[in-house]
């Protein structure tokens, strides 16, 4: 509010302190502060009064509900489009696949809708996490040696 800064509190401190005099000054700094309070008291009530006349709560109820509808509906359009291309795609797919069987231009439209594809969805085969697994063969072998160890009656050897 006031840009006041801690050489300026203690110009003001001194001043107070030469004009009050130093036995009068903590009497007048108690009074400073009771009225103080008082008034900020006063602009808090009348502040949470207005506030309830006016129906303050209910237009910020309502502003945060326009809000969250227009996420809504922006959400909403963007589902739209993407279900637009995804129709679109289809649709020419089904007609490249007509043409395919007939001609041999299907294959720039199947190169054309992988494009698409990758530019829209990430593929699984390509991450990293897929990359670093293990064989299938090695995956059930280890399963293999654990229902092995885990049938009741044998022995838990390790077959190293």
């Amino acid at each position: 509010m006031f840009d006041v800064g801690f050489s300026e509190i203690v110009l003001i401190a001194v001043v107070c302190l030469i004009v009050i005099g130093p036995k009068r000054l903590p009497e007048t700094v108690r009074f400073l502060g009771f009225w103080l309070g008082r008034i900020r008291r006063s602009l808090t009530n009348a502040r949470a009064e207005m506030e309830r006349e006016f129906g303050l709560d209910e237009i910020r109820r309502d502003l945060h509900n326009q809000e969250l509808l227009q996420r809504l509906e922006d959400e909403r359009k963007q589902v739209e489009r993407a279900f637009n291309k995804t129709n679109k795609t289809i649709q020419g797919l089904s007609e490249s696949g007509a043409q395919s069987s007939s001609a041999t231009s299907g294959d720039s439209d199947a190169t054309e809708f992988d494009a698409d594809f990758d530019d829209d969805y990430s593929n699984p085969r390509t991450t990293p996490a897929a990359a670093s697994t293990l064989p299938e063969a090695t995956v059930d072998d280890s399963l293999e040696q654990l229902s092995h160890k885990s049938k009741p009656g044998t022995a838990h050897k390790d077959e190293s």
